[in-house]
């Protein structure tokens, strides 16, 4: 009960901030992508929690791949390396390329080699006694967030998601109920 509810305050607080906005998503499309984030968010657990791989690999990319994005589109890059950890940071690549987002996934791992970010640097983050937050400070995060938003509206990625969700019904049936 309380990743549903989680799921559905991820939900409720991504709408008002245009994630969504009308222009790139039908009523039709909004309803299927809020249930899509029920879904993955209310019963799939956290990538740190060994129960995580206890699901397909297509449910664990979806998971990524809509962090990811619910990080960018709530704080950029630094917010993602923050709340999400090297687990995350780790698996996001191949989790983009799997959903048929490749141009993210180049954005990324460019900006991770520019920058000279490592998973440990990433790990370090929370640590206040760190310098993991200079290399984040010196590192371009809103340039890379820039092109990011850039690239999320010129390949309808709501729709990309929605469309691998679609060929993958073990992602829909996450929750065992199926659509």
């Amino acid at each position: 009960m309380k990743r549903l509810m989680m799921a559905w305050v991820m939900v409720l607080c991504l709408v008002p901030l245009g994630v969504w906005a009308e222009e790139e998503a039908s009523g039709q499309e909004l309803g299927k992508l809020g249930h899509l984030y029920s879904v993955v968010f209310g019963q799939v657990p956290y990538p740190d929690d060994p129960a995580f791989m206890d699901y397909p690999e297509t449910v664990r990319s979806i998971w990524v791949v809509l962090s990811f994005d619910m990080e960018i589109q709530n704080g950029g890059v630094n917010q993602f390396f923050f709340n999400k950890g090297t687990y995350c940071a780790r698996l996001l690549p191949d989790a983009l390329r799997a959903t048929g987002l490749n141009e993210i996934a180049d954005l990324y791992e460019a900006f991770i080699t520019d920058n000279g970010i490592t998973l440990e640097q990433i790990e370090s983050i929370r640590d206040p006694d760190s310098d993991s937050m200079d290399i984040l400070d010196s590192a371009d995060c809103d340039a890379f967030d820039h092109a990011y938003d850039q690239i999320r509206r010129d390949t309808d990625f709501d729709r990309r998601v929605l469309d691998y969700a679609d060929l993958h019904p073990e992602v829909w049936d996450a929750d065992g109920t199926g659509r």
